[in-house]
């Protein structure tokens, strides 16, 4: 395979793309899981509502879980990157290798 050729670039600039939209997505996933959170702990103090407060405990736990999901996330796609960036850099079209 041609890793220089313009396929080749495309197929990578969109297998990264489509694992930045899904990073995106579990984020605003995460934020909207904490701004329920919050504003149900808030609730719960201002009422008295013991229930409501025990419910915002155990679902922190899937916060947690997001949380630890989307470092690992980040940390693939990272490292991904970085052993790809000398790889792509020969695909961009005004690029060249390095002349040795």
């Amino acid at each position: 395979m041609d890793i220089t050729s313009d396929s080749h670039s495309q197929h990578i600039s969109r297998q990264f793309n489509q694992e930045l939209e899904e990073l995106k997505t579990h984020l605003m996933a995460m934020g909207g899981l904490v701004e329920k959170q919050v504003q149900d702990a808030v609730f719960a103090l201002l009422e008295g509502d013991t229930r409501l407060a025990e419910q915002v405990r155990d679902n922190d736990r899937q916060v947690n879980d997001l949380q630890l999901q989307i470092d690992d996330e980040c940390t693939a796609y990272w490292r991904a990157a970085s052993l790809l960036l000398p790889i792509c850099v020969w695909c961009w079209p005004s690029s060249a290798p390095p002349q040795t």
